[in-house]
């Protein structure tokens, strides 16, 4: 169980560096310009709040596929 501790808190150190670095790096005045030429804009989060935010527009985009027959092949 230690094992699987020490990695939580490693993962959860890097992650911290991660989204410092990313915050950083769109804070640059010439990425602020291109996010806003492709009308972007950049969300931080956590790993879990994306697990979640994808697990629940897969489960909405996979209804509206299903709703109309699912995808087909040309």
């Amino acid at each position: 169980m230690e094992l699987a501790s020490a990695l939580t808190r490693i993962v959860g150190e890097r992650n911290v560096q991660t989204i410092g670095a990313l915050q950083a790096v769109t804070a640059l005045p010439d990425v602020q310009a291109k996010l806003k030429e492709l009308s972007a804009t950049p969300v931080g989060s956590t790993p879990e709040t994306l697990t979640t935010l994808v697990a629940t527009e897969t489960a909405k985009w996979r209804a509206v596929i299903q709703s109309i027959g699912g995808l087909k092949r040309d």
